[in-house]
């Protein structure tokens, strides 16, 4: 469809008949708009070198979402440029991989997700340390790395920008992203593909050169010398940033009751929610996948790996 027709589409008033013109490269898609890309800089935030090649557009009319997963490269800063978009926020650490019931499948490359459906939750949900904030016209997130996120368009429409900012423990994440891709791409072979695999990695199967990409990841990551920051400094990096910019504010904790009342709410606003229904068929080899993808097997082959 034309942008006329989203934009005329987006003024429905059902959540579930959402449109998301999502993770658009600037770059890419305002080819002839010099003077457009040109303004956008990500300067002002400490970054001077992030601008126009290195940013993202999000367009979505309400109830346009990103299910709860978490980034495994770098982290992220938001810019709402119109509308309103609510987060929901929650630490990294195994407690939330529990809570969240972390997943690889359906398989995205660098994504994590979780099995819990935020945009219609179910019922008797109870989930704790949420950080919930609605983005504003002019707002900026910061979104630590290893945080889980869900991300929803509350009003008719919403436009964001966003942009990845890589860290130097990006190249161990990366051989661990390489391994999770040969697993995934194996199991494929012998299973329900299309359960497996989100549709954007659909080609996964036949691409050729994955256990390249694996000895490409680890030759890399030796040569660089990469190094996991030790455990205090990570938790320091991942929960805060330092002192904060003026006019900046930490989110708060939601309390649990609060929590509550938002998922029940939600619920309401899409009463038939579509289930997912259990193919038992492909129950072993999910559990597989997240068992050999769980982060303390990931790290142990990966440190076999890059030894001498």
């Amino acid at each position: 469809m034309t942008m006329n027709q989203f934009l005329g589409h987006a003024q429905t008033a059902d959540p579930s008949e959402w449109l998301y013109f999502d993770y658009k490269h600037l770059h890419e898609w305002f080819k002839d708009k010099e003077d457009f890309l040109k303004d956008i800089s990500w300067k002002d935030l400490g970054f001077p070198d992030r601008k126009a090649d290195d940013s993202t557009l999000w367009i979505g009319s309400r109830g346009a979402h990103t299910p709860c997963h978490v980034d495994t490269y770098g982290f992220n800063l938001v810019a709402q440029i119109h509308g309103k978009k609510q987060w929901i926020l929650f630490p990294p650490g195994n407690e939330s991989r529990k809570m969240l019931r972390a997943t690889r499948v359906p398989y995205e490359e660098s994504s994590i997700y979780s099995e819990i459906n935020f945009f219609s939750p179910p019922k008797g949900i109870t989930l704790t340390g949420a950080r919930v904030v609605t983005l504003n016209p002019g707002d900026v997130l910061f979104v630590p790395n290893g945080w889980w996120h869900y991300v929803e368009t509350i009003s008719p429409l919403a436009v964001s920008l966003n942009t990845w900012i890589p860290l130097p423990c990006d190249g161990l994440r990366q051989v661990e992203e390489s391994l999770v891709k040969l697993l995934v791409s194996s199991v494929c072979r012998f299973d329900n593909k299309e359960l497996i695999l989100n549709p954007n990695e659909a080609d996964v199967t036949e691409d050729k050169n994955i256990l390249n990409y694996v000895k490409w990841a680890t030759q890399i990551c030796a040569a660089s010398d990469f190094d996991e920051p030790p455990a205090k400094k990570r938790r320091s990096v991942t929960s805060a940033c330092g002192d904060l910019p003026a006019g900046a504010s930490r989110v708060a904790i939601c309390s649990e009751n609060d929590f509550k009342e938002l998922m029940s709410l939600k619920r309401k606003i899409v009463v038939d929610s579509v289930a997912v229904e259990s193919d038992t068929k492909l129950d072993f080899s999910k559990k597989l996948i997240n068992a050999i993808c769980a982060p303390d097997v990931l790290s142990k082959i990966r440190d076999h790996l890059l030894k001498d």
